[in-house]
């Protein structure tokens, strides 16, 4: 049985490696347990949180980055916050689009743009922050 609706809050804090995307699906079958978002938005949601913190990841160029991830169930929608202390991004989220179907690279951030209800990036001082949410209904 699901827990009512946002009562559920968990973050992880790791080193931003390839065996962390473990940990970020782990995170997410626990928000599963106590949410009830529906199939296909589960799915689009799980899709973009991994997009995103496999982005994070790819883009630490063998520097030590600290990545946090939080996610809530919250009654309107389930949300993701990614905080890491790694590079600033370049990136207009307005202007992502899926490249050529002969592109071996760049559709992750355009799918992630597309199935989500908001994703927004932001540099704060240090801190790259991206916020992911996914609607219930819409």
């Amino acid at each position: 049985m699901a827990a009512d609706l946002g009562s559920f809050s968990r973050r992880i804090r790791t080193t931003a490696r390839p065996e962390s995307l473990n940990e970020v699906h782990e995170l997410l079958e626990e928000l599963w347990v106590h949410d009830s978002l529906d199939g296909r938005r589960r799915i689009e949601f799980e899709s973009a949180v991994a997009e995103i913190a496999a982005n994070i990841i790819e883009h630490t160029r063998g520097d030590v980055v600290t990545m946090t991830l939080e996610v809530r169930a919250l009654p309107d929608r389930v949300e993701a916050r990614f905080e890491d202390d790694g590079d600033p991004v370049s990136v207009d989220l307005t202007t992502v689009e899926i490249p050529d179907e002969l592109a071996e690279r760049g559709r992750g951030l355009a799918i992630a743009a597309t199935v989500l209800d908001r994703l927004d990036y932001r540099r704060d001082d240090t801190v790259n922050i991206w916020t992911l949410s996914r609607n219930r209904t819409g």
